[in-house]
């Protein structure tokens, strides 16, 4: 079934000051924003995080759609949606399906939090519930999951 991300998984937005308004003089907090790189970090700051770990961060601007899972505590730029859901393997697969339908969002047309919202992904569905043991072994048998495991 095609379901919207707000029905699915909580949805946050919570920002920190400006990257030029941060104290960079120590490098401990991962600061997300809408870099397509490094896992969204753009720079290591030493303020403290306002986000807790295993999340995904979905830009919202830049290269939109772009998402990542966070695997430390962090701070998050203006641009940046947080997803949350507590079955993390799910929460995988929620910013997999949102990052292959990136290519609706561009420069003209950007990713906002209400779009983000109504966003609708596909969800495999067993007995009219979200079937999670099939997401876990979809999710168990892609590339890269031997590095994130541990941190689920």
């Amino acid at each position: 079934k095609w379901k919207k991300i707000r029905d699915i998984c909580d949805i946050d937005r919570k920002y920190y000051f400006y990257i030029n308004q941060i104290n960079l003089d120590e490098e401990r907090t991962p600061y997300i924003t809408t870099t397509e790189k490094n896992n969204g970090i753009s720079v290591f700051c030493g303020e403290k995080p306002i986000v807790k770990r295993n999340k995904i961060t979905i830009a919202l601007d830049g290269k939109c759609g772009e998402a990542f899972y966070q695997i430390e505590d962090f701070i998050a730029g203006e641009k940046t949606g947080i997803l949350d859901h507590k079955n993390k393997h799910f929460l995988l697969y929620v910013g997999a399906c949102i990052k292959l339908l990136s290519w609706k969002f561009h420069y003209g047309r950007k990713l906002s939090m209400e779009r983000l919202k109504e966003m609708e992904i596909p969800v495999p569905y067993k007995n009219d519930e979200i079937d999670f043991d099939y997401v876990e072994k979809l999710v168990k048998n892609c590339y890269g999951y031997a590095e994130l495991k541990e941190y689920l």
